[in-house]
């Protein structure tokens, strides 16, 4: 599968990105500062995550998809898109990006990629709505929400502690009517 919008491309996972996976999870960790911080990433087994990267791609993609590669026109892998479920809730999905190659944030690839991921959600899953969450530190990410057209549905104060501060837990939801009000 493939989606593309302007120089940005959203991709399947391919057996060429492990290269990628272990820098990103080894040395070029500036990224896990911002995605959910509070959880463990330490101790990542480089020989177990790519045993389930190959998995993974043997599996197939003959499904809807909760993840796709991020990338430039130039092929340049960037970053991934994914989606879950809230507290495992089939009707509440919640969008997230990462993007850990730093020189390439703040560019606007960010919100390219979001928009196409939401957009591919709407139509695959016939959502009604969609959700995003992350927490009061993670200043990027929420003002990448607020120009999708995003808006803030719940904010629980002072839960999550990062280097040894308070934030907030914030979840923020759009319909599809939003998103398209926002372009």
């Amino acid at each position: 599968m493939i989606i593309k919008k302007d120089q940005i491309i959203l991709r399947d996972l391919q057996i060429e990105d492990i290269d990628d996976y272990v820098r990103w999870y080894t040395t070029d960790t500036e990224w896990m500062n911002w995605d959910a911080p509070w959880e463990c990433k330490d101790g990542i087994k480089i020989d177990e995550m790519m045993t389930n990267i190959k998995r993974r791609i043997n599996q197939g993609t003959n499904k809807s998809r909760s993840r796709l590669e991020v990338c430039l026109e130039s092929g340049k892998h960037i970053g991934w898109v994914t989606s879950y479920f809230i507290n495992g809730d089939p009707k509440k999905v919640a969008v997230g990006i990462d993007i850990p190659e730093v020189c390439y944030r703040s560019q606007g690839n960010g919100r390219i990629a979001l928009e196409c991921w939401i957009d591919y959600l709407f139509a695959e899953r016939g959502l009604l709505r969609q959700y995003t969450q992350t927490w009061s530190g993670n200043l990027q990410m929420m003002n990448l929400a607020k120009r999708l057209g995003f808006q803030e549905i719940e904010r629980r104060i002072g839960i999550r502690e990062i280097r040894g501060d308070k934030y907030d837990a914030i979840t923020y939801e759009i319909t599809k009517e939003r998103l398209f009000e926002f372009r």
